[in-house]
């Protein structure tokens, strides 16, 4: 197949066709020449015999060492063998020669394998030549001793006519086919080509882009991957006369310092990049990141050639790592201060023993103790939760004692808050769970909602079985959960007030963790919630 033999360069299919052209006027030759030197019987001897002998072996050469030769030479000679059978023939025969259909191949020639304008001056030379030998021979500067009725009569120089006429026509007919074929097989490589850059720029996480800017200043995307819709919530042929509508969803806080970098870009032809937000008509607003290379075009606009990504994930992981750093460090701050003070207090021998001071002082340095342990076993859980190395040992045990236990290990807590425990249900039977991890579960749901009871209102806990699910729920009777915060409660470091001046102490990992673990038995979590009404966690785990 033609399509296998090339490596679809120009300069490759160039270097083809014209060994193409030696090989057949190589061919065409040998016969040709036959038929001239059958003219001897006419005409007699005449150099033009030995001067197409002369050529012929020329042009074999030329084919032969194609693979040595280079493409300057093989083109150059070609055109020269061409040139001198043309008028070699004309010299000896006059008008009536038969080599005049070389001129049509050798202007073929020149075009298609020499630059433009060498071409054309190859062929204005040539045609010059032809026009200064008809003036010679109508001057009777030139002198044809040639009984043209006997030529003209002669089988040998009809043959030789339709041979030449027949086979260059042939030769040009099948370099052009040849060109065709090439065109053909190059467009298809072309569009596979495109189509797998098109799948390729569809897999990368975000806009593959070229931005031309042009001369006058406007600007357009030539190119851009179909995920522009995505992030810019236009279509490719939107932005392909103009940038208006992306100008249009740019943050307008964003907008100057867009343009501005792209101009900078532009004037010191450097790598242009930013992060910069988008916001569109419904009140959303993303985070981007792009990238581009510029380059001058050939016209004097610059072109980039970029990729743009949403970061916006990215940015609220980093605004939620910034806000778990400020939650460590003050969940940490306190209680390390308090526990830095009694100690100084204990040693500086101030205290007196004999009316409890010390003693009140150990007492604040052991529940500040028992404050960073649980900050740190929360923070470990946490870890091994996300790498899934926490593993549950599940065994056999009763419900009602196992509730009682919780609501009795954190009474203490919730009296910190001026609330209370209150178990409203609870069946009393075997169910087989993972006990420290699910009195975990309960242990952070009890003290969120602590955390959120107002003075005097009591937390209701209920543990019910029902059709083989275990249905836990803590109940407050706080101001409620806002609604912004509804799809991403259970998200790591999520808390509803994440300043450092908040009231509601915890890193906003616990409900976190309470989700995974539940998960890890199979079940489900959930919240109702209200305004001023109050909020419940519920729990269910298949048995």
């Amino acid at each position: 197949m033609f399509k296998k033999d090339y490596c679809f360069s120009f300069g490759e299919l160039r270097n083809q066709l014209i060994n193409d052209v030696l090989l057949g006027s190589g061919i065409a030759a040998i016969p040709g020449l036959t038929l001239s030197l059958w003219r001897v019987v006419i005409l007699d001897f005449h150099p033009l015999m030995l001067v197409h002998t002369i050529l012929v072996v020329s042009i074999w050469s030329l084919w032969i060492g194609r693979k040595r030769l280079s493409y300057t030479i093989r083109a150059g000679g070609l055109l020269l063998i061409l040139w001198i059978a043309t008028f070699a023939a004309l010299f000896q025969l006059g008008p009536v020669s038969d080599s005049k259909v070389f001129m049509v191949l050798f202007a073929f020639t020149s075009i298609l394998f020499l630059k433009q304008r060498t071409a054309w001056l190859l062929i204005g030379i040539f045609i010059l030549n032809m026009g200064l030998f008809g003036y010679a021979a109508v001057q009777h500067w030139l002198v044809f001793n040639l009984d043209y009725q006997n030529y003209a009569h002669h089988p040998s120089t009809w043959m030789i006519t339709i041979w030449n006429m027949g086979v260059y026509s042939s030769i040009l007919a099948y370099i052009g086919w040849r060109m065709v074929q090439g065109l053909q097989a190059q467009s298809e490589t072309n569009a596979e080509l495109a189509e797998h850059l098109q799948k390729i720029s569809g897999s990368i996480p975000g806009v593959v882009y070229q931005l031309l800017l042009r001369p006058d200043g406007s600007a357009y995307i030539p190119y851009a991957s179909d995920a522009i819709q995505e992030l810019f919530r236009v279509t490719p042929d939107q932005v392909s006369e103009n940038t208006s509508k992306l100008q249009a969803v740019l943050h307008p806080e964003d907008l100057d310092t867009v343009i501005s970098s792209i101009q900078e870009s532009s004037r010191t032809l450097t790598p242009w990049q930013l992060e910069y937000r988008v916001r569109f008509n419904d009140g959303t607003v993303r985070w981007h990141s792009g990238s581009a290379i510029p380059q001058i075009t050939s016209e004097g606009g610059i072109l980039w050639h970029g990729v743009i990504t949403d970061i916006s994930d990215y940015k609220n992981a980093q605004q939620l790592k910034d806000e778990f750093v400020a939650t460590v460090s003050h969940e940490l701050r306190t209680p390390l201060s308090s526990i830095n003070g009694a100690i100084k207090l204990i040693n500086s021998g101030v205290l007196d023993a004999e009316y409890g001071q010390q003693k009140e002082m150990l007492s604040i340095v052991e529940t500040n103790t028992e404050r960073l342990l649980y900050l740190v076993n929360e923070l470990l859980d946490f870890e091994k939760l996300e790498k899934g190395s926490l593993g549950l040992q599940k065994t056999k045990f009763h419900l009602k004692p196992f509730i009682n236990e919780c609501i009795a290990e954190n009474q203490s807590y919730a009296e910190q808050f001026s609330t209370n425990l209150q178990l409203k249900a609870c069946n009393d039977l075997e169910i087989n769970a993972d006990k420290i991890r699910l009195k975990q579960v309960i242990s952070n749901l009890i003290s969120n909602a602590c955390k959120f009871s107002p003075p005097g209102k009591p937390v209701e806990i209920t543990a019910t079985v029902g059709n083989g699910m275990l249905h836990i729920t803590v109940t407050d009777h706080g101001p409620g959960i806002p609604k912004i915060f509804h799809e991403k409660i259970f998200e790591k470091f999520i808390q509803v007030d994440s300043s450092n001046t908040r009231k509601i102490e915890g890193v906003g990992l616990g409900l976190s963790i309470v989700k995974q673990i539940v998960e890890m038995h199979g079940g489900t979590t959930w919240f109702d919630t209200a305004d001023n009404v109050g909020t419940t966690f519920n729990v269910r785990i298949p048995l």
